[in-house]
């Protein structure tokens, strides 16, 4: 009996995840007059923002459902019920889906003026912000931040990751950097960064630079890499 059960719940399993193929894409262009910065908030997939050469926001998501199985059924997520928020407040643009968003994987792409300021948030998955030079707010509950800007304040925070920022500013201010449990890496014009290390499962690092760009990256369980120039 215990192996029947077992190989039902193995077929449950299987079935499920060829399932859920039904997709929608929503996309749209905004002029960029008057605007500053950017606010996208996710739930599950996927963000990635980078400069455009036009004057006008450009942005696309990705709306696939995903099938979550049961012992006594499913739950498929139903993209044709979700719908953009679109936000203009002042000088910043705030872009959001409203609707059930279970069961839902997306793929958001950004396209701003490279002057632009980003501020991301999404549940689960993976945020990539690079080029823009207005700074970056980038937090994330599980999944990888990855931040590339020729300079700006950045900050970045997840609960599980890895977090990744590269700058090339030439007026870094304070940087502080932090883990639970990983640990953290810099490099400062192409040199490591030499310290002693605490002993224990965490690590963290601070700088007191000169400069107008701050620099922030927590995380409670994963590693945290600092490139500056």
């Amino acid at each position: 009996m215990a192996q029947y059960v077992l190989a039902l719940i193995l077929a449950l399993s299987s079935f499920g995840q060829g399932d859920g193929t039904t997709g929608r894409t929503l996309k749209g262009n905004v002029p960029a007059a008057g605007l500053k910065s950017i606010d996208v908030r996710g739930k599950v997939g996927s963000i990635a923002i980078t400069p455009s050469t036009g004057s006008e926001v450009r942005y696309s998501v990705r709306l696939t459902a995903k099938t979550e199985w049961h012992f006594f059924g499913r739950k498929t997520g139903r993209p044709d019920l979700l719908d953009l928020r679109q936000d203009r407040n002042a000088e910043a643009l705030t872009l959001d889906l409203s609707g059930d968003r279970d069961n839902i994987e997306e793929e958001w792409v950004l396209e701003v003026p490279e002057s632009f300021a980003a501020r991301v948030t999404m549940d689960v998955g993976k945020i990539r912000v690079s080029g823009i030079r207005g700074g970056c707010d980038a937090r994330m509950d599980v999944g990888d931040v990855d931040v590339r800007v020729p300079e700006g304040s950045v900050s970045a925070e997840n609960d599980v990751g890895d977090i990744r920022v590269h700058t090339d500013t030439a007026s870094y201010g304070n940087v502080d950097l932090h883990s639970d449990v990983g640990k953290v890496y810099v490099m400062l014009d192409g040199h490591d960064v030499d310290r002693k290390r605490a002993p224990g499962a965490g690590d963290s690092l601070r700088l007191n630079g000169p400069g107008r760009d701050r620099i922030r990256a927590r995380t409670d369980v994963g590693s945290v890499n600092l490139r500056i120039r």
